[in-house]
């Protein structure tokens, strides 16, 4: 048993970001990132970016979310390593899935 769960939305211009929790049934769970636009989200066109895991394996992470304006020129996501809540600061919102985790403080 696997899929998504835990999924959180953030409009950001003209894009809508998802993360969720990520679930292939044996490994560690893992954070998820998907877009669409925001028209294709009004108009009921489900339009995804494929989705990329932007959390490191071997590592429980979940509850992700994305504020929706930068700070100091940097996109702010908080996720959850059991028990801590962390921050990372990104230059951006990668979806080719190049990106090696996360880069936490």
């Amino acid at each position: 048993m696997g899929g998504c769960e835990d999924p959180r939305l953030t409009r950001i211009d003209k894009q809508v970001y998802m993360t969720y929790v990520a679930y292939n049934g044996y490994s560690q769970p893992r954070v998820a990132l998907s877009s669409f636009m925001f028209d294709d989200f009004i108009n009921k066109k489900w339009n995804w970016k494929k989705p990329v895991l932007i959390s490191p394996p071997n590592i429980v992470d979940k509850n992700a979310c994305i504020l929706p304006e930068k700070i100091n020129d940097k996109y702010v996501i908080f996720h959850r390593v059991f028990p801590n809540i962390l921050i990372d600061f990104v230059d951006d919102l990668d979806l080719t899935g190049k990106r090696d985790g996360w880069r936490t403080i």
